[in-house]
């Protein structure tokens, strides 16, 4: 069953993409999502959000956030 992954927000600093062959998914299949993200070197936490849904089944979007922390600070 063919899907779609995307980010609606965030993208700047995440990326997804399939880890299944052909971006499709048997049915009673695992979905495999990879996402990677760059470090984070600001002060604050960031979030994005990731959705997937079967394409022949607009229903089907499922959301993920995924929220980085910043790095701790370092004292002098």
């Amino acid at each position: 069953m063919p899907y779609t992954a995307s980010i609606s927000a965030g993208s700047s600093w995440l990326s997804a993409s399939s880890a299944n062959p052909s971006g499709s998914v048997p049915i009673g299949g695992e979905f495999i999502l990879r996402y990677n993200a760059t470090a984070n070197h600001g002060t604050v936490s960031r979030t994005a959000t990731l959705q997937f849904a079967a394409n022949s089944h607009p229903a089907s979007i499922a959301t993920v956030s995924v929220t980085q922390s910043a790095p701790a600070a370092v004292l002098p």
